[in-house]
C-alpha cells in the first residue's frame, strides 16, 4: 500500500522507497527510511505524517513512493 492510501490517523511501518535516489537520500534526511514507524496526521497535498515525534510535510508526488505496511489498531 502507499503512504498517500493510508486513512488519516493510522499507524504504518515503511516498508520500502521507489523514489529516484535524490528524493531517497532527502527522505532519509528527514528520518522516513524503512523499518520506522509513521503516522498520518492529515491527508491532502501536502500530506502531514509523524515521524520520530516531529511533523513533517510531504508531497503527493513524494507520497507515491513510499510503500508501507498498516500497522492495526489495537
Amino acid at each position: 500500500m502507499l503512504l498517500q492510501e493510508l486513512p488519516a490517523d493510522s499507524v504504518a511501518l515503511i516498508a520500502g522507497l521507489n523514489v529516484p535516489e535524490d528524493d531517497a537520500i532527502r527522505l532519509k534526511a528527514m528520518g522516513i527510511c524503512v523499518g520506522r514507524q509513521v503516522q498520518l496526521v492529515r491527508t491532502g497535498d501536502p500530506l502531514i505524517i509523524r515521524v520520530l515525534g516531529t511533523r513533517v510535510g510531504m508531497s503527493a508526488r513524494l507520497a507515491t513512493g513510499v510503500v508501507v505496511e498498516l500497522i492495526p489498531a489495537c
